[in-house]
């Protein structure tokens, strides 16, 4: 009986802190949500509760469940691309261009896919060390560029003598 007056007492109180909360911020679909709530659940069910009515409710979830009309499908679509062809695509216009603006590789892509596509093998292409970024300012703004194999070593053995140098000044 105690428990039941506690539980009782904090139903209250949560009936006020939700209230406060619903002036916080609208809930979407409140109508939609009360009309297919068929029955409201009072507390004499809830005091009642037991093994069978549990099971009756798993019956009668499990028969709704294997018995629906709209079968859940998914539907897996295999692209027209991957990353090795696109990588090659981008090789091979980097001959040609030099250069490639991220814009023009946007304008150039037939749909929003060969656009990922196409941004997950310039990506890549970066991690493997093939290509060079230039970073410009403003919001996707940078072009990319073949990375000469010879300017890399320097660049790296210039690192290497300054830390070397770095080190004998300690």
């Amino acid at each position: 009986m105690i428990l039941y007056k506690q539980f009782k007492d904090v139903c209250e109180e949560l009936k006020v802190l939700e209230e406060k909360r619903e002036k916080l911020h609208s809930r979407g679909n409140i109508a939609y949500d009360l009309k297919h709530t068929k029955r409201q659940v009072t507390e004499e069910e809830l005091s009642s509760f037991d093994l069978y009515k549990l099971m009756m409710v798993y019956e009668k979830l499990m028969y709704n469940f294997t018995h629906r009309v709209n079968p859940v499908t998914h539907t897996v679509v295999k692209f027209p691309y991957t990353i090795e062809q696109q990588k090659e695509a981008i090789s091979t216009l980097l001959e040609l261009n030099k250069k490639l603006d991220f814009q023009m590789i946007l304008k150039n892509s037939e749909n929003r896919v060969q656009f990922v596509f196409n941004f997950l093998a310039i990506l890549e292409m970066l991690q493997q060390k093939l290509l060079e970024i230039e970073v410009g300012m403003g919001f996707n703004n940078f072009t990319i560029a073949n990375r000469d194999p010879n300017h890399q070593e320097t660049v790296e053995e210039e690192m290497l003598e300054d830390k070397e140098e770095e080190i004998m000044e300690k």
